[in-house]
């Protein structure tokens, strides 16, 4: 084995010998890396706001309220690179509803992005997969709704 090949072997056998966090930082314990991680794959809980629609996250839901809907997400929301997609239901509150859906509301699917403080939604109908409409939202902002009468 010549030096070059010597030296390429022991930084091949450095590499995967060296644990992937071992830059300089100290190990944090298995158990703290998890949570952190979970908790950094959700979209933060609490309120969301923007023109014409208010978000509550919560838990284990979202309940939103547009100006003439409301309606809830079903399931966490989790973060994906940034990104979430869930069905959910979509309750009008104005005009021709059918009375099936006055009462259980129409599945809808959401898909939105997070960026720090600020979020993307997008809304669209099971039935035809139709986008109604795209609304940005910030953490911890009043909603500005104008509720249909």
């Amino acid at each position: 084995m010549t030096g070059l090949q010597a030296v390429f072997a022991l930084i091949l056998a450095l590499t995967i010998a060296l644990p992937a966090n071992s830059c300089g930082k100290e190990k944090v314990s298995d158990k703290s890396n998890s949570e952190a991680a979970t908790k950094d794959r959700r979209v933060p809980e609490g309120k969301w706001g923007g023109p014409h629609v208010r978000l509550e996250v919560l838990a284990e839901r979202a309940e939103f309220e547009f100006d003439c809907a409301h309606g809830r997400l079903k399931g966490p929301l989790l973060l994906q690179n940034g990104r979430f997609a869930v069905t959910g239901t979509y309750v009008r509150e104005r005009g021709p509803v059918r009375l099936d859906e006055a009462e259980q509301g129409q599945r809808v699917f959401f898909k939105g992005e997070v960026e720090g403080s600020r979020m993307t939604l997008t809304l669209s109908f099971a039935e035809d997969g139709s986008e109604a409409e795209t609304f940005t939202l910030t953490h911890g902002a009043e909603a500005r709704l104008f509720k249909c009468k």
